[in-house]
């Protein structure tokens, strides 16, 4: 098990070649020698879901929850997969009840980065730039949250901010946002092109 969450986050953070074939085969491997195990459950779950087959990954995540009703990381990629599917009202309740059920979880920033993209997409904006400073707070690698940033300053007018937002991203080189958005397969691109127009628009200024 622990070698397909090594796998796993290989290629969260790399996108390591052949990572995502790894984690799948030693996921499969620790499921078939422990059904009552969430975590081979999950893993299984993240990968279906950012294969962007939803309805294989809520099933898979449904289980992982059926074995540990208090499984915060179920709970999490749940509302993760509703929110791809465009659902950020169903989304959120599932993400907070993560955070309350481990405030002190150590992927807590991808949590408040879900959040910050649910609340954003559902024109949140206040509620998507608090949690999205909360992300970076505690992972600045983490491109996601500050492109949500971006694109809230953006919604209100604010370039100078939304500039500031940037450069959170480090080199804020195109493989850096195509791969935060590879782990956002929204089921409607119009989602991930809006998010990209963002970095776009201050390029096209002359701010980035």
């Amino acid at each position: 098990i622990f070698g397909a969450i090594h796998a796993l986050r290989c290629y969260w953070w790399e996108r390591r070649s052949g990572a995502m074939n790894e984690a799948r085969r030693l996921g499969e491997i620790a499921l078939a020698r422990n059904h009552g195990d969430p975590r081979p459950l999950l893993i299984l779950g993240i990968l279906q879901k950012w294969s962007g087959n939803f309805a294989t990954a809520l099933h898979l995540f449904e289980r992982a929850l059926a074995s540990n009703p208090a499984c915060a990381t179920a709970y999490a990629n749940l509302g993760s997969v509703h929110l791809l599917c465009g659902d950020p009202e169903r989304a959120m309740p599932l993400l907070k009840t993560a955070e309350a059920l481990s405030p002190f979880d150590p992927e807590l920033f991808w949590i408040y980065g879900q959040i910050a993209t649910a609340a954003y997409i559902a024109g949140e904006y206040d509620e998507a730039l608090r949690h999205a400073a909360n992300s970076l707070s505690l992972q600045s690698r983490y491109a996601l949250p500050a492109l949500i940033s971006v694109n809230c300053h953006l919604a209100r007018g604010n370039r100078e901010m939304a500039a500031h937002a940037r450069e959170h991203l480090g080199l804020a080189n195109s493989r850096m946002i195509e791969h935060a958005l590879a782990l956002m397969p929204f089921e409607q691109p119009r989602h991930s092109e809006k998010l990209r127009a963002g970095i776009g628009e201050l390029s096209a200024l002359g701010i980035a």
